[in-house]
This record gives C-alpha cells, structure tokens and sequence, in this order.
C-alpha cells in the first residue's frame, strides 16, 4: 500500500491533486489514475513536486503525463504561499520548473480574505495558424497554437451544445496530429466570451471536458492577439462560471508574451492510499 502526502487546489474548480512526496517517475501515470478516481481524490489532473537542478527555480513540476499544466503550476504557487504563511494584500514571486516548457515560468501569487489570486507567464507558441477539415459534409476551418509538446484547436462556435461537442471530439483525433503529450479543442464563443475545453493526455489516455483551463485560456489569447495583428486582453468564462483573465502581447508578427490570472482555493490536504 502506498501512502501519498497530497494537497488538493481549486484553480476556477478545475480540481488538481499535487503530490508532496517523492516517487520515481515511472510510477506517475499509476498513481494518477488511481487518485483522479471518484473513489479516492478525485481531480481532472495531477502534478508532482520534484526536486529542479536548476538554482534558479524554486522546485519542478512535473505533470502525470509530462505534458504543461497552467492551473497545476497555479495550484502549486498557491500551496506555497500557504506554507509560506502569506498575509492577505501580500505576495509571493518565485520561479517554477515545469515539465512541457523549456523555461522557468515565472508566478506571481497574491493572498486574498478568501484563496488566493495567481498570475502565471505562460510558454509562447512556438506556430499559430490555421486548418480546416471536412466534417458532415462541411469544410470546418479552426485555429492551431502549438507549443513544445502541446497541441490546442481553437473552433469559434457560439452553441457548445452536444453537437459541437461532437465536432470537437472529431477534430481532437482527425484534425490534430499525433505525438504531443497533451492536445485539445477548445469551443470559443465571441458574443459570451467563453469557453469549453477539451484535453486529452497521451500518456494516461485520458480525455475530460474541463471545468476550467489555463491552456486554453492563453491559447485563444495568443490566437486573437496574432489574428488581430495587437496586444489583447480576455476576460474569459470557463465552464465553472468563474473566469480567467488571459493577456496577449503581439509585436512585428510574433506573439512576445502571454499571461494568465486566476484565482485558485485550497480544497483538502493529507494523505491518500493506494
């Protein structure tokens, strides 16, 4: 029996378990399946706080399937600010390693009466354009922002019915290639400014609606501030009702910057056995 030292954060209710204690590698998608079980934890991911090699990084995250988490990285800056005894109006700065980016990602989380208020400065796309695919008999055209290892389609849809829902599963597994640790298709809405993400994991197999997603968020900042040619400012609703505020800078044809700002609650704490 394993006994796992866990916190469990509320990053706009997508539910995500941090592991505290060590544990090798190969053992990570086990224990990830079996703690996202509505039996035991239960979340829609899992990160693990590891050890960083890098002297200017406070730890590394580590992702269930070594894919880039935004929330989980919200998560665990929160969670330090807790063990740091941050006072309410004040923050903590540090730098994070994180599987999935090549670079330390930089946080920035303020302690609010109740949770807390993180800002996350997120990779940059390494290509964003545009794709089509025939689909029902239509040419369906939807946005691609790619990253080191993630993948995210971006489908303007002003219903997120079932229908479209259908649409987004297709183009998830017809319309993005294989190979990336984690890819999805996020549902975007102009006239509500919201969103419905949906993200599939290679390495656990696993594909859940979220509740709330940093990714996309930023990504459907990225691809609005490169289509529009300027910086831009998304305040963006996710399927919980909260929101995430997504900023683009867009300079000379390249995006030069992405940032997400959420807030982020600590649910539960302890130890979980498996």
């Amino acid at each position: 029996m394993e006994k796992i030292e866990f916190v469990k954060m509320n990053p706009n209710k997508n539910a995500t378990i941090i592991v505290l204690n060590d544990y090798p590698r190969e053992k990570y998608v086990l224990l990830s399946k079996e703690l996202m079980r509505m039996e035991s934890v239960y979340g829609e991911q899992v990160g693990f706080v590891e050890t960083s090699t890098d002297p200017q990084a406070y730890c590394r995250l580590h992702m269930m399937g070594g894919e880039f988490c935004a929330n989980a990285v919200a998560s665990l800056c929160s969670y330090l600010a807790y063990e740091e005894n941050v006072k309410v109006g004040e923050k903590k700065q540090c730098k994070i390693e994180v599987s999935g980016s090549e670079n330390l990602i930089e946080c920035e989380t303020r302690r609010l009466s109740k949770g807390y208020r993180a800002r996350i400065t997120m990779p940059l796309p390494s290509e964003i354009r545009e794709e089509s695919i025939t689909y029902g008999g239509q040419n369906i055209k939807f946005g691609i922002v790619e990253y080191s290892g993630v993948c995210q389609g971006i489908v303007h849809d002003e219903q997120q019915g079932e229908q479209s829902k259908t649409l987004a599963h297709y183009i998830l597994h017809h319309g993005l290639a294989e190979g990336y640790a984690t890819k999805g298709v996020t549902l975007f809405s102009n006239k509500s400014q919201s969103i419905s993400p949906l993200i599939f994991v290679k390495e656990t197999n696993t594909e859940i609606w979220e509740n709330s997603c940093g990714i996309a968020s930023a990504s459907l900042a990225a691809y609005q501030a490169y289509k529009q040619r300027e910086d831009i400012t998304l305040n963006i609703a996710q399927p919980s009702g909260d929101y995430v505020c997504a900023q683009a800078t867009y300079d000379n044809g390249f995006i030069q910057r992405v940032t997400i700002e959420e807030d982020v609650f600590l649910s539960a704490m302890g130890t979980a056995f498996i």
